[in-house]
């Protein structure tokens, strides 16, 4: 990464679950317009946050989101610790809702057809699935360790 301006900095955040990160909600998605993600061992990626620029950018999160995959953690990772792509799926979704909640005209009649939306799962521009394919390779690969692994099933005896 070269050298950055002090204004590209401002506008930029790392996606890193730092104890200072901000939700994507709580940042304020008009106050930045790149996101860095680092694409790195857990271990390692907490040394390069450290390091700059990532040290002066402003950290965002995500909250309450687990793997859904098979893949196994190393000691000292928490089950919240997602793959590269499935931090960055998970982020652009929180980064959909969190832009539509932003630019939103606030009033009760616009509060309750926000509401009416969520609970249709809609709130995120083209709705809740416009990501999904990120993790086709995921899902595929999930399948495939799924059926190698499962008991081979034997025909029932004729009578």
């Amino acid at each position: 990464m070269g050298a950055m301006s002090a204004a590209q900095i401002a506008r930029t955040v790392v996606l890193f679950p730092a104890e200072d990160a901000q939700t994507l909600r709580e940042a304020d998605p008009r106050s930045f317009d790149t996101v860095v993600v680092l694409d790195s061992k857990w271990k390692k990626a907490s040394g390069l946050v450290c390091m700059q620029p990532f040290q002066a950018m402003r950290k965002v999160c995500l909250r309450d989101v687990r793997s859904c995959f098979w893949r196994y953690h190393t000691q000292g990772v928490a089950q919240e610790g997602l793959s590269t792509v499935e931090a960055v799926y998970f982020m652009l979704k929180e980064y959909d809702a969190a832009a539509a909640a932003a630019s939103s005209p606030s009033s009760p009649e616009a509060d309750a057809d926000a509401g009416r939306k969520r609970k249709r799962g809609e709130e995120a521009g083209e709705g809740t699935h416009r990501w999904d394919d990120m993790l086709y390779y995921f899902s595929y690969m999930h399948s495939r360790v799924q059926r190698r692994h499962q008991p081979a099933q034997r025909a029932a005896p004729a009578d």
